[in-house]
């Protein structure tokens, strides 16, 4: 069974996706901001896809993609956004080899996001 990492600052978005991916047959593991998915990604605990709000307070979702990307962390991601307009962003989107078409614009349809999720797991 495929783990899927949720990261977003908003705990009620965290919950409704976890319910709906575990319901879709994932093993999920949440995280309610940037530091908690950090240090989940960190660790030995193994994840096979991420789901990541890019816009969280303190540590953004560029943060974490970031922190992934300097410890080697080779993860697919789907990116969740506000906008596609936050510059900074795309930027580290396209640095670490993301590209717009890695990321749903909030407010995300479940069905998109379950698509985006099987197209980048094995």
């Amino acid at each position: 069974m495929h783990r899927i990492l949720v990261v977003d600052d908003e705990r009620e978005i965290v919950d409704i996706l976890a319910k709906f991916l575990e319901k879709s047959g994932f093993d999920v593991v949440t995280a309610y901001g940037g530091k908690d998915g950090i240090d989940i990604i960190l660790s030995d605990e193994r994840i096979d896809l991420a789901v990541l709000d890019m816009k969280m307070p303190q540590v953004s979702g560029a943060d974490v993609l970031e922190a992934m990307y300097n410890a080697g962390k080779v993860i697919p991601v789907v990116i969740l956004s506000g906008s596609l307009g936050v510059q900074k962003n795309i930027e580290v989107v396209r640095k670490l080899g993301y590209n717009e078409n890695d990321i749903l614009v909030k407010p995300i349809n479940l069905g998109d996001l379950l698509e985006a999720v099987k197209k980048k797991l094995p």
